[in-house]
C-alpha cells in the first residue's frame, strides 16, 4: 500500500499504470507461490484503484483525412493505412513479425503474430491488398515494412499532432479500425476474432458505447414495422 501511494504521490503516474503493475505483481507471486518460494501472495489483499472509465480512442474520417495528408514519405502512407485497414497492433506489421510469408496473395491475407505469439488470420480488404501488391511485386522490398519501432512510433504520432489531434496516438488506428466494424454492425465475436482479443468480453468493454448504441438503432426499426 505504501508502494501504490509513492507511485501515486511521488512519481504522478495514472492509477491505471498503478493497476498494472499491482496485476504484474500478483501473477509473479502466484509463480512463487507454484514453485514453493513463498506460501502467500501479499498483493492479494491490495484492492485495484478505481479508473475513471473513458471511451476509446478513435479518428473521425475528417481526422483521419487530415492525418493522411500530413504524411510526406509514401512508405509511412501505405504503413498507416495498413493499420487502418487491418487493426494490426503496432509491432504486428513490422519484422520480425511479419515477413512475406505472412502474406496470402492468393487467398487475399495476413496472418498477424499479437500477444504471446497468437496467430489469427485477417482478409484484406482492396485498399490493403493492393499495398501489399505493389510493395512486393513492383517495387520489391525484402520486408512488407521495415521500420525502426521506436523511431516509427514517434513519425506517426507527429503526423497525428500536426493533423492539429493533440493525444493522438498510433493505437487509434486500430481502434477506428474496430470502431467501424462495429458501428457498421460486424457481430462483435468476428470484430474480437479480426482485433485479436484475448475474449469477446474484451471487446465489449472496448466498444460497450458503440453497442449501446446500435442496440437502440436496432430497436427502432420496430417503429417502422408496425
Amino acid at each position: 500500500r505504501q508502494y501504490v501511494h509513492y507511485r501515486i504521490d511521488d512519481c504522478k503516474v495514472s492509477p491505471a499504470t498503478v493497476n498494472a503493475e499491482l496485476r504484474t505483481l500478483k501473477s509473479f507471486f502466484n509463480i512463487l507461490i507454484a514453485h514453493e518460494y513463498v506460501q502467500v501472495n501479499p498483493i492479494m489483499s491490495v484492492k485495484l484503484l478505481p479508473v475513471e472509465k473513458t471511451e476509446p480512442q478513435t479518428f473521425s474520417d475528417d481526422e483521419i483525412e487530415k492525418i493522411l495528408k500530413e504524411v510526406d514519405d509514401p512508405n509511412y502512407l501505405d504503413l498507416i493505412e495498413m493499420y487502418l485497414h487491418t487493426g494490426a497492433r503496432r509491432a504486428e506489421l513490422l519484422p520480425a513479425n511479419f515477413t512475406w510469408d505472412n502474406v496470402d496473395f492468393k487467398g487475399r491475407m495476413i496472418r498477424l503474430r499479437g500477444k504471446f505469439d497468437k496467430e489469427r488470420l485477417v482478409p484484406l480488404d482492396r485498399k490493403a491488398f493492393d499495398i501489399l501488391h505493389k510493395r512486393k511485386f513492383q517495387q520489391k522490398f525484402e520486408y512488407p515494412f521495415r521500420f525502426d519501432y521506436d523511431y516509427m512510433y514517434k513519425k506517426i504520432k507527429k503526423y497525428i499532432t500536426d493533423a492539429g489531434i493533440p493525444g493522438g496516438t498510433l493505437h487509434g488506428l486500430r481502434r477506428t479500425f474496430g470502431s467501424k466494424l462495429v458501428q457498421s454492425g460486424v457481430d462483435i465475436y468476428i470484430v474480437s476474432k479480426l482485433l485479436g482479443h484475448s475474449s469477446v468480453k474484451v471487446t465489449e468493454q472496448a466498444y460497450i458505447h458503440l453497442l449501446d448504441s446500435n442496440l437502440k438503432d436496432s430497436i427502432s426499426i420496430l417503429d417502422k414495422v408496425w
